[in-house]
């Protein structure tokens, strides 16, 4: 068992969240998905990180397969695929503080995480990511920092805060049946170790970082 397992075997956060992302897509039916009709968002700051080119090449095989049972749902481009570290940063929050801050945590974090499972909620199907570092820590000090608020505060389960996620469909119309069994057939499919090289700063209105609405403003070397 490598250490990524051995971090996510001792994590009783992350096997929490594992069994509820597991119950959901397997609970999931149909007839309960809201239908993506907008995707234009009010202006916000976005921390993001992106899997890299090996990773991109086998979820392109998993969104393939998925695109032949079901294509007429969206399924986003490649470069549009990402994994939110920090999202919805009111755009009032100064950008220069913004640069400095994400100068400063790059040095203290080493944003790896273990990407395993597909899921979906009434919204969009996600492939799942298991920090190896502390991910909560650092974003309750990201938003200490910028004085923001945090985006989880459900009391009945909060694994959202210590996990990451990379959203890849989202529903334009009624998903087909065997789409959502296909799904539950890879809900526990590790895909590998995602090392990120660069933080990306976004100032985006789009919840697919469709490029036209999601300017890249800086990259930052890890």
């Amino acid at each position: 068992m490598n250490k990524s397992h051995n971090v996510f075997e001792s994590n009783s956060v992350f096997r929490q969240f594992e069994e509820y992302v597991h119950r959901q897509i397997i609970a999931l039916k149909p007839e309960e998905i809201q239908i993506f009709s907008e995707d234009l968002v009010l202006e916000n700051y976005s921390i993001i990180i992106r899997p890299d080119k090996e990773l991109l090449s086998i979820i392109e095989k998993h969104i393939a397969e998925l695109r032949i049972i079901d294509p007429k749902q969206f399924y986003y481009p490649l470069e549009q695929l990402h994994l939110t570290i920090l999202g919805n940063i009111a755009i009032s929050v100064d950008e220069s503080k913004l640069v400095a801050i994400i100068e400063q945590i790059k040095k203290q974090y080493n944003f790896e995480f273990l990407l395993k499972g597909f899921g979906s909620n009434m919204h969009t199907a996600s492939i799942f990511a298991y920090p190896q570092f502390a991910l909560h820590d650092l974003r309750e000090q990201l938003r200490k920092e910028l004085n923001v608020s945090g985006d989880y505060t459900n009391p009945f389960f909060k694994g959202f805060e210590y996990t990451g996620w990379i959203n890849f469909i989202r529903y334009k119309q009624i998903p087909s049946l065997k789409l959502i069994e296909k799904l539950r057939n890879i809900m526990a499919e590790e895909i590998g170790i995602m090392k990120s090289t660069q933080i990306e700063l976004y100032r985006s209105s789009s919840k697919t970082f469709n490029p036209e609405h999601a300017k890249l403003l800086q990259s930052f070397n890890l």
